[in-house]
C-alpha cells in the first residue's frame, strides 16, 4: 500500500481523505499528500490509516 504514486484515501480526525503516497519510509509509514491541501500538510502515517482509493 505504501507504494509511491498509488492514490489512496488517509484516514484522518475521522474522515477519509483522498490523496497519494509519495514515499515509503524505513520505519514502515506511509509519506503522503492530502488532495487540495499544500506540501505543509503532507505527512507520515502508519499503513493501517490508508485504504486503495474508491
Amino acid at each position: 500500500m505504501c507504494k509511491p504514486d498509488t492514490r489512496v484515501e488517509i484516514l484522518s480526525e475521522g474522515a477519509w481523505y483522498p490523496g497519494v503516497v509519495l514515499d515509503a519510509l524505513r520505519d514502515g509509514r506511509c509519506f503522503v499528500h492530502y488532495d487540495g491541501y499544500g506540501a505543509d500538510d503532507d505527512e507520515a502515517v502508519a499503513p493501517k490509516l490508508i485504504r486503495s482509493a474508491r
